[in-house]
């Protein structure tokens, strides 16, 4: 039988906001880490969150933790400020960790992930965007798995929180694909094809998402589409490469 995570319960605990500040650290730290299991349970807990009424966002779990929920008006400049240091050295311990984890990985010569985006015209050259596309573009991509993920997504949103997906290249509603593998080495890998699609946005964000869970196309879309306009896409357990780009016309 497989063994259930321990963290498991501080994942359900966050979320009824019974954590204390040591188990959020704790717990971020292991999230970062990389626990399939946990980053699936936090995922799936975190979208529906968004989706149900009277559910607590991540600033009053945390503020639960600290015991500063339901304080007298008097005393919430206090509380705000004490907060506000708490969350400030939360962020610190988290910094600190990812620095050690950048260190290591520096120190044992793996490359990060990357991706390089191609616009494809009419004339079927390929040439490097930058910071731009035309909306009639195709585009293209290659990209180095640095860290030797198992699998890699490539989807657009734009500001409406429309997708667009490139690898795996859904073409019908009905088709949905898991992400595919890819090659595990640090060399440059060029994706075959080129795929384009009607933006109606101003803005595309290209994601290459290498994880080594399978994620499904239906459960990155209901991600997407929980996570409110303007706030950062994340996704446990996997490593993002985000291209921003502006649609011209």
């Amino acid at each position: 039988m497989r063994a259930v995570c321990p963290f498991r319960a501080r994942v359900d605990a966050h979320f009824a906001a019974r954590n204390s500040v040591g188990d959020e650290v704790e717990l971020r730290h292991h999230l970062l880490e990389g626990c399939a299991s946990c980053g699936q349970r936090y995922t799936r807990q975190a979208m529906l969150a968004h989706l149900l009424p009277g559910s607590r966002s991540a600033q009053d779990r945390l503020a639960v933790a600290l015991g500063l929920a339901r304080r007298s008006p008097r005393r919430r400049l206090a509380a705000g400020l004490l907060c506000v240091a708490a969350l400030a050295a939360v962020a610190l311990v988290l910094h600190r960790h990812a620095d050690v984890s950048t260190s290591r990985a520096a120190g044992a010569g793996p490359r990060r992930p990357e991706l390089l985006v191609f616009r494809v015209p009419p004339d079927g050259k390929r040439e490097r965007v930058l910071d731009r596309v035309t909306a009639s573009d195709d585009l293209a991509f290659t990209y180095r798995n640095g860290s030797g993920r198992q699998y890699l997504l490539i989807f657009g949103v734009d500001e409406h929180r429309h997708v667009f997906w490139f690898s795996p290249a859904r073409t019908e509603a009905r088709h949905e694909p898991a992400a595919p593998v890819v090659a595990k080495n640090s060399e440059l890998h060029e994706i075959e094809g080129a795929a384009g699609h009607r933006y109606d946005g101003a803005r595309l964000d290209v994601h290459a998402l290498f994880t080594d869970r399978r994620w499904a196309v239906p459960e990155v879309e209901a991600l997407v589409a929980a996570i409110p306009a303007g706030e950062e896409l994340r996704f446990p357990g996997g490593e993002q490469v985000v291209r921003r780009l502006a649609i011209t016309r």
